[in-house]
């Protein structure tokens, strides 16, 4: 796999060798008809049809990466007239209003300056350390569980506590997505936003490391993705640790709060490979496989339509050996959570 970059547009693009080859002979003087079958020509076993092309070269135009030439450009059409601009932030708010992202710095200089004086925190002592910290909480907390659960019913949803977990969550938050920008900034990548999203009108912090994408080191793409999930780990350790040991009072409610959030969404959540969030792109990343979920659907819907419809021109998107076992097992798998996580929240509101 290969990833094509627009720096100026933070833009990224995964292809493979034949979609490579093609944008190669792109120079200007062929037209992609001529560049086609140059491919075809080179690679003739993983040609795709013409359809697959045109899709790419819609979702290049879509990721910035064609210089905002139209792919079919017809006379007159605003498409023509030079490159399609993003909606502005504020547009973005009006479409989407329960999930609005306002970049507000670039933190770029900054965090090339705190990169290299916290690269210990970040180094094998640390995250050994951060282990053994986790594995003392969870200890704890087996010890502690009926106290947890007391704790929870009698405190957790109470005003007094949802006020505080409002200050808290984005606080929290904001150390897990300053944890990727110091590793991607760590290893050379450009982080140059970093704003607020609004989730269901909650202030969250992020950073938009996607440069790390470019990263040659699976294990250096794999570092950036974790690094948020190490954070909330070891604060949440830390703090579910100190709960055990302190009296009834605001600071223990707080100590249980973020406990809480990064432990359990952790692992329900933002750790597991089976919703995309951090801990997805890790496996991914791990098993050498991108764009697993989307390609696990599309192998099971190719299964349906070939073996159940009965349609023989259904295309599959295995690429390589070893793909469709893991297509087969992660499909499965995270439709089975997703439905679990659903009928679980549906239960909790009921």
């Amino acid at each position: 796999w290969y990833v094509i970059s627009n720096s100026l547009a933070a833009s990224y693009f995964r292809c493979d060798a034949f979609s490579k080859f093609f944008l190669e002979q792109l120079d200007g003087v062929n037209t992609v008809g001529e560049a086609f079958n140059a491919a075809k020509e080179k690679l003739p076993d993983l040609a795709p049809d013409t359809s697959e092309i045109i899709r790419l070269l819609a979702a290049l135009r879509e990721a910035d990466m064609l210089g905002g030439l139209p792919v079919v450009e017809e006379q007159g059409s605003a498409n023509s007239q030079g490159a399609a601009k993003k909606p502005s932030p504020w547009l973005q708010a009006m479409l989407r209003p329960l999930a609005v992202k306002i970049p507000l710095v670039d933190p770029d200089k900054w965090l090339g300056w705190l990169a290299p004086r916290t690269k210990a925190l970040f180094g094998v002592p640390a995250i050994a350390l951060a282990c053994a910290l986790a594995l003392w909480a969870s200890l704890l907390a087996l010890s502690r569980w009926p106290e947890l659960v007391v704790h929870f019913e009698s405190r957790f949803m109470d005003w007094g506590n949802v006020l505080l977990l409002w200050f808290i969550y984005p606080l929290l938050k904001g150390a897990h997505e300053l944890g990727h920008g110091l590793v991607a900034r760590r290893w050379g990548a450009e982080v140059h936003e970093m704003g607020l999203m609004f989730l269901v009108f909650m202030p969250v912090p992020y950073v938009d490391a996607s440069s790390s994408s470019t990263f040659a080191n699976k294990y250096q793409r794999m570092a950036v993705a974790a690094a948020g999930i190490i954070v909330e780990l070891l604060l949440s350790s830390i703090a579910l640790i100190a709960w055990v040991w302190l009296e009834p009072g605001t600071l223990r409610d707080a100590m249980f709060n973020i406990a809480f959030i990064g432990g359990v969404s952790t692992l329900l959540f933002n750790g597991n490979p089976l919703l995309r969030f951090d801990g997805y792109y890790v496996f991914c990343d791990a098993i050498e496989i991108p764009n697993l979920g989307t390609r696990s659907n599309q192998y099971l819907s190719y299964l349906f339509k070939r073996y159940a419809l009965g349609i023989g021109g259904a295309k599959t998107p295995v690429s390589s050996r070893g793909e469709r076992r893991w297509f087969v097992s992660y499909g499965v798998a995270a439709f089975i959570y997703r439905l679990f996580i659903s009928f679980t929240i549906a239960l909790y509101i009921v």
